[in-house]
């Protein structure tokens, strides 16, 4: 006779591990989220999974459409730069 019992157990274990290792990797590509800039219009952003480099371009700018993968920083800083592309300004809190 079959054992139903450690065929399932081990496919049920291994469902759950995946889920949370894409759970993991998918706060992780949400939470890496910066935008990019270009003559002060929000054009496109980057996304950072375990080191993997992710650009989505927004719609109605020329960057509409583009979604580009860079395997290193020194990638996407090379097509940043071609581009005069800019990351977000950070925010300075002010007391008043």
């Amino acid at each position: 006779m079959l054992s139903l019992n450690n065929t399932c157990g081990d496919t049920t274990t291994n469902r759950q591990y995946m889920l949370r290792k894409n759970q993991n990797l998918i706060k992780q590509f949400f939470d890496s989220k910066q935008y990019l800039y270009q003559a002060d219009r929000k054009v496109a952003h980057v996304h950072v999974v375990n080191d993997i480099y992710f650009l989505h371009g927004h719609h109605k700018t020329m960057f509409k459409g583009v979604k580009k993968t860079f395997n290193n920083k020194f990638e996407l800083a090379s097509y940043i730069e071609c581009n005069e592309l800019y990351f977000e300004k950070a925010k300075q809190l002010s007391l008043f």
